[in-house]
């Protein structure tokens, strides 16, 4: 069933397109103008209000009082009402967990929140460590970072097809580059953050499959001195290498 939203400023990449329509059919925008409008199946009238794309989210906790941490559907549906009533329309929940079982129920949350169309769309899960160091803020006794062996990855990246997109890790972990190689194989995205890398350590892991960093300037190495020269850290990385992706968090506080 398309639409057709009429009396519209639009929101484009370059600039605001007033007095114009858009045409929406499957979900998807097909046109739009300010000329002429072609016919739908249902005609909105803006009037003259800002309308844009949805937001996409690709790192996210909860919201509204749910949380994506938890295994409780309705905190995940919860969250996600409250993320699509202020304009997200897609977006990657974010617990962190490498429990296969846990994982499992996931994709069961997942598998509900797709068969209903009142909800953002969940593109997959973002896994958010644990394969990172410990983070100072949260740091238990003597917490130390963990191995990453196969024993430990292996199922987690066997029972996470088709449910988790994104995942996390300090590279420079023992075991970091190889589970880096076997997030690329398996179609999920590697992220560095929650790391000590240095800068040749980040070029070692986007060689081993990792292409995203996490959070700038949050949780991550950067300059260090090394027998008088300076060397660059994780910050740095994601600063210099074109081939990188930056994830920022845009609230005056982490950045």
């Amino acid at each position: 069933m398309s639409k057709l939203f009429t009396n519209a400023t639009l929101v484009l990449p370059d600039r605001l397109l007033p007095n114009s329509w858009l045409l929406e059919d499957g979900g998807k925008i097909r046109r739009y103008g300010n000329g002429p409008a072609p016919e739908a199946d249902e005609i909105i009238d803006c009037g003259g209000k800002y309308l844009s794309p949805g937001f996409i989210d690709v790192h996210c906790h909860g919201g509204g009082g749910g949380s994506f941490m938890s295994m409780d559907c309705d905190q995940h549906i919860k969250a996600m009402q409250m993320h699509l009533q202020h304009g997200t329309t897609a977006l990657t929940p974010t617990p962190g967990t490498i429990n296969p079982e846990e994982i499992r129920i996931l994709g069961d949350i997942k598998r509900v929140i797709d068969s209903r169309d009142d909800l953002p769309h969940h593109l997959g899960y973002f896994m958010e460590g644990p394969l990172t160091q410990p983070h100072p803020d949260m740091k238990v006794g003597n917490a130390k970072a963990p191995v990453i062996t196969k024993e430990i990855y292996e199922p987690a990246i066997a029972a996470a097809k088709g449910i988790v997109n994104r995942w996390m890790a300090a590279p420079e972990l023992e075991g970091g580059m190889e589970f880096g190689r076997a997030l690329l194989e398996a179609g999920i995205t590697g992220c560095m953050g929650h790391s000590n890398a240095t800068l040749a350590e980040v070029e070692e892991a986007m060689r081993n499959g990792y292409s995203c960093v996490v959070h700038l300037y949050s949780v991550m190495s950067t300059v260090t001195r090394d027998n008088g020269f300076r060397r660059g850290g994780l910050v740095e990385a994601g600063l210099l290498l074109d081939d990188l992706d930056m994830e920022i968090i845009c609230d005056g506080c982490h950045l």
